[in-house]
């Protein structure tokens, strides 16, 4: 028959034999678990092996612990309260960084400009020594084109700037 189905007879009678699994660190691994009141994680219980006289890797003793459903204390998931981290609190907006094409065409970037730079004189006033040099040249041109826009629209802002 194997030789109809071209299988090596050694294949066909093979019987795999059962381990004989006498492992002495597992109860071990469970005693320590328990002296500790479940709070022994892998590292831990490595240590007190050792004092014992078992070398054993912290892979193996997790297996066991998951295989006895050992779980420590320390790794359920506990609540802690979350503190904002300091770049995202909240600020006020002082510096006003609100251009855009619309406000820089039509004239009203010159109130934002006028408020950093009192703001940034204020800091200059609060703190000198950060400041060696004067802060920068704070002059605005008189027209920008970003984006392309209609001749009605700039005839318009020129004529705002006139009158």
């Amino acid at each position: 028959m194997c030789k109809v189905l071209q299988v090596n007879r050694s294949t066909y009678y093979y019987e795999s034999k059962a381990k004989e699994y006498t492992d002495e660190i597992t109860p071990l691994v469970i005693n320590i678990f328990k002296a500790s009141r479940n709070n022994y994680g892998t590292r831990k219980i490595k240590v007190e092996l050792k004092k014992v006289g078992y070398i054993v890797s912290r892979r193996k003793i997790g297996r066991i612990m998951k295989q006895n459903g050992l779980v420590s204390n320390y790794t359920v998931a506990q609540y802690k309260p979350h503190v904002d981290k300091c770049n995202e609190s909240k600020i006020a907006n002082e510096l006003n960084r609100e251009f855009n094409t619309d406000k820089r065409h039509y004239g009203l970037d010159k109130k934002i400009m006028e408020n950093r730079i009192k703001v940034y004189e204020k800091a200059k006033a609060r703190h000198p020594e950060r400041w060696t040099r004067s802060i920068r040249n704070w002059s605005l041109p008189e027209y920008v084109s970003l984006n392309p826009i209609s001749e009605d629209e700039v005839n318009k802002f020129i004529n705002e700037k006139k009158g």
